[in-house]
């Protein structure tokens, strides 16, 4: 997203090259998924991370990894996020894998990745895989990055169900990392094929509170946007709600 400065901080602290292969996994979290998904085969889901020390994993991204029977070797994904313009971050640390719900009777593992640049700077890739029948394989089906202030939510129900909305904050020069920022605002659909499409994004015209903030102050900007959000989903796009 742009107006982003902390990016290219990040940046230039790690640019990933090619995966080494001499690094050696140990697997952080493993999960089966025949029971919950109804899948075909036995499938498993191991999230892998470059060893449990985080001072000697180095830029080694994590990886989640499927794997069945059926298939001679796993389908394995490596945390890395890749900007138009070049930088790639490796996000070396797992930080969570789980099964959640994303709409109504349809179900997704849900993978997080922390990559640490050093300092303050941290980042995080989130991905949601979901599984197709007539394959019997599991695909990704969105995939999205926040920083350290960022902040995302995944409807399973209600008038939202099938949406995942995702807010990172937009910081400009003279602002201070934890201060107060505008936050860029992204809702994504989920479309007939179980793929998301972002439909709505936009900056909020006003500032939210940062971790320099009195923690006393709570701000839930998804609560307070939320007007707005379905305002421009009725106005602009109506068939987005249909």
């Amino acid at each position: 997203m742009s107006g982003k400065l902390w990016v290219f901080l990040l940046a230039l602290c790690a640019f990933a090259g090619p995966v080494a292969a001499a690094e050696k996994y140990v697997p952080i979290t493993a999960l089966a998924l025949q029971k919950a998904f109804g899948t075909k085969s036995d499938w498993r889901v191991t999230a892998y991370q470059a060893g449990r020390d985080a001072e000697k994993m180095g830029d080694t991204p994590a990886k989640l990894c499927f794997a069945s029977p059926r298939f001679k070797d796993p389908d394995c994904t490596f945390a890395q996020y890749s900007y138009p313009s070049g930088p790639v971050l490796n996000h070396q640390t797992v930080i969570e894998t789980k099964v959640v719900a994303i709409a109504p009777k349809q179900k997704a593992v849900l993978f997080e990745a922390e990559f640490d640049g050093g300092g303050s700077g941290r980042a995080y890739r989130i991905g949601l895989w979901a599984y197709d029948g007539k394959s019997d394989r599991f695909f990704e089906e969105l995939t999205f990055m926040i920083s350290d202030q960022g902040i995302y939510k995944v409807y399973p129900d209600g008038p939202m169900a099938g949406y995942v909305l995702v807010a990172d904050a937009v910081w400009t020069p003279g602002e201070a990392h934890f201060g107060r920022h505008r936050y860029d605002i992204s809702l994504y659909k989920m479309s007939s094929d179980q793929s998301y499409e972002r439909i709505l994004e936009y900056i909020t015209p006003q500032k939210f509170a940062g971790a320099d903030d009195p923690p006393d102050v709570p701000i839930d900007i998804f609560a307070r946007e939320m007007p707005r959000i379905l305002r421009l989903l009725k106005d602009i796009y109506p068939a987005a709600r249909r």
